[in-house]
């Protein structure tokens, strides 16, 4: 030991694990849709939540619905207020989803409806007595980013493991010549 050059110390296994952090982050801004602004479709009116409030007998309930369930609502039955009472509302049905009134206008409100499930959209509405429009719908997140990012795994590991064994078959070379 007295001879011996101190070993340094390498961070190769490091490597990995930034590629993969960066490859995730980029992952994530790339496959993140923009916000719609318009054209709120079929498609985005499933996934438009919107908040309503029920009396029942043990006081106001807070209800989740869709653009598409109040779009197709059957205008025989009674009209329902969608302006909220309370400016910051948590509805627990399994999921947490979080609403807050931006905007009070006296007829209207303006509504953020943020919800979390295996996605996490954000609704921007006007909400009037009866009706809904429609302000933005932007999905923040979804599961296949999380599906992705645990696939971006794999190469990592594979990419650590190819450069343990480079290192190993390095430091044997070092040794029998040493």
């Amino acid at each position: 030991m007295d001879g011996e050059k101190p070993r340094k110390q390498r961070a190769g296994c490091l490597i990995p694990l930034a590629i993969w952090i960066v490859a995730v982050v980029a992952m994530y801004f790339v496959t993140r849709s923009p916000p719609v602004t318009e054209d709120f479709d079929d498609r985005i009116a499933r996934r438009f939540s919107v908040a309503y409030a029920e009396v029942t007998d043990r006081g106001v309930v807070y209800r989740v619905t869709t653009l598409e369930a109040v779009r197709s609502r059957n205008p025989e039955l009674p009209r329902i207020d969608y302006r909220l009472g309370d400016s910051d509302i948590r509805i627990d049905v399994g999921d947490v989803h979080y609403v807050s009134v931006i905007e009070e206008h006296g007829d209207w409100q303006l509504v953020k409806f943020v919800y979390n499930n295996t996605y996490m959209g954000e609704s921007i509405y006007r909400a009037y007595d009866g009706r809904v429009e429609p302000v933005s719908f932007h999905m923040v997140s979804h599961v296949g980013q999380a599906m992705a990012a645990l696939a971006l795994v794999i190469p990592a590991y594979v990419l650590a493991w190819m450069i343990a064994v480079f290192r190993n078959f390095r430091d044997r070379r070092e040794f029998d010549r040493g």
